[in-house]
């Protein structure tokens, strides 16, 4: 089971207010992705989560960008499917960039090989 689906199903858990909003929800929403992130700095999960809220049209949207973000910081990116767009891929390149030296090498190579091939770099 790949952790997206793990993390869609509790995201599913999270008021719907936790994807409009600032406030309490939207704290159980960043602490679950930044739990599904694994190792990754915690400002780097809340910068991604503030691109996608910001960007995502809808909830749906929302849950589906953050899954499969999970999915790239497990090294499980459906690289056939390619659900990023091109600035997912800049903000990824920005803070991948930035976190480096906190980071697992192979995540950082794993990440940058695809903003590599989305010519986001």
């Amino acid at each position: 089971m790949f952790h997206s689906q793990k993390f869609l199903t509790q995201c599913r858990k999270i008021p719907a207010g936790a994807f409009a909003s600032a406030g309490d929800e939207q704290s159980q929403l960043e602490a679950l992705f930044s739990r599904f992130l694994g190792a990754a700095p915690r400002e780097l999960s809340q910068d991604l989560l503030a691109h996608v809220l910001e960007h995502a049209k809808d909830r749906d949207e929302a849950q589906q960008k953050l899954a499969d973000l999970v999915d790239l910081f497990w090294l499980q990116y459906d690289d056939a499917a390619d659900p990023l767009d091109f600035s997912d891929w800049e903000v990824l390149r920005d803070g991948i960039n930035s976190w480096a030296q906190d980071l697992d090498i192979e995540l950082v190579q794993y990440v940058m090989e695809r903003v590599l091939s989305h010519k986001a770099l």
